[in-house]
């Protein structure tokens, strides 16, 4: 039982875990994305909003 649970903050009794998180690699969320605004996502659509990140994450220059 999670501390968070006892003391209110969460229903949830279990303790998270590093597999409760998701995935972390963008590629992937994007791979498993099904819809979007309750609209199916296409492989042109995923295949856009991972330029689209790609184009952001570029131009931050870090």
């Amino acid at each position: 039982m999670s501390t968070d649970y006892l003391l209110g903050r969460t229903d949830n009794p279990r303790i998270a875990t590093e597999a409760d998180q998701g995935p972390d690699d963008i590629d992937e969320i994007i791979a498993n994305a099904m819809m979007f605004d309750g609209k199916p996502l296409t492989d042109d659509d995923k295949r856009a909003i991972r330029g689209i990140i790609a184009g952001y994450m570029s131009s931050k220059g870090d």
